[in-house]
């Protein structure tokens, strides 16, 4: 009788072992999700900044034989020479 005693009550500490682990499991799978979404917010974030520099860079570039033309290949040049100095620094 004693031992069946003993079955149950390593049983009913078991359970409770188990039920931590599992709280702790949820808790760390939570942070886990939690960490995943923000890493992949700053993913978008940086692809659409990168994005858009791009845009700006192909403009430029796009605009460039013209200014040449006028004679404002110097003021371009500055002006491109800003923005990778600008996406440098950020």
């Amino acid at each position: 009788m004693s031992s069946h005693n003993l079955k149950k009550g390593n049983n009913k500490y078991d359970e409770a072992v188990l039920e931590k682990i599992r709280k702790h499991i949820e808790v760390d799978r939570d942070n886990a999700l939690s960490l995943y979404t923000k890493k992949v917010l700053l993913a978008h974030q940086a692809y659409d900044l990168i994005d858009n520099h791009i845009k700006r860079v192909d403009e430029d570039l796009n605009n460039f034989p013209e200014d040449l033309k006028q004679g404002t290949s110097d003021v371009m040049y500055a002006h491109m020479h800003s923005n990778l100095i600008m996406l440098y620094l950020k």
